[in-house]
């Protein structure tokens, strides 16, 4: 795991792997025929470590909110103990790559939650949350798009309502028309 984790998989060679387990290449081929099924076993690892932590977590906090707050705080933990391992059990892309269109889209977000730290912070977790949300709708077709709409506004809104009392609302940076209750 410390060879693959956070690495690009075409970097990682049998003869590294084979020489770090102590054990022949072909050894190392036999139970994972291609890179792919390497990197899928190692995140595989993480995953059930981070989810049998954040199990544990939610079985010793009583009540909803709460039990969220200790669900948080493990992933919060894990991260700051391995970022790489972290990446690869939520199937992000190493830390170290810079996506440029995801800054661009990050940056506008933080930019009308009043920007700084904290906007950033809460800005890529509104573009992941839609991306992930609409590539799961897009990729499954199984709901209708007017209940997506629904759904993704409704998971939006709500966190928007729930970061406004910590000091981060919605400053627009783009025309607004106006209401016709003004007019």
């Amino acid at each position: 795991m410390r060879l693959v984790i956070g690495r690009d998989p075409v970097s990682v060679t049998y003869e590294e792997l084979a020489e770090a387990a102590g054990v022949s290449r072909s050894l190392v081929h036999n139970y994972f025929p291609d890179r792919a099924a390497l990197f899928e076993e190692v995140a595989g690892v993480h995953v059930r470590r981070l989810q049998a932590e954040v199990h544990d977590a939610l079985g010793r906090v009583p009540g909803r909110v709460d039990a969220l707050g200790e669900a948080m705080r493990v992933h919060l933990r894990f991260a700051m103990r391995n970022l790489a391992a972290y990446t690869s059990a939520t199937g992000g892309a190493a830390p170290t790559v810079a996506n440029p269109a995801e800054t661009a889209l990050v940056t506008s977000v933080a930019d009308s939650l009043g920007g700084g730290r904290e906007a950033e912070l809460a800005a890529a977790g509104i573009v992941h949350a839609v991306r992930a949300m609409t590539v799961a709708w897009a990729a499954s077709g199984d709901i209708d798009f007017d209940r997506a709409d629904e759904l993704i506004t409704a998971f939006v809104a709500g966190a928007l309502d729930h970061l406004a009392p910590l000091g981060l609302r919605i400053q627009p940076t783009w025309p607004v028309p106006a209401s016709p209750m003004s007019a």
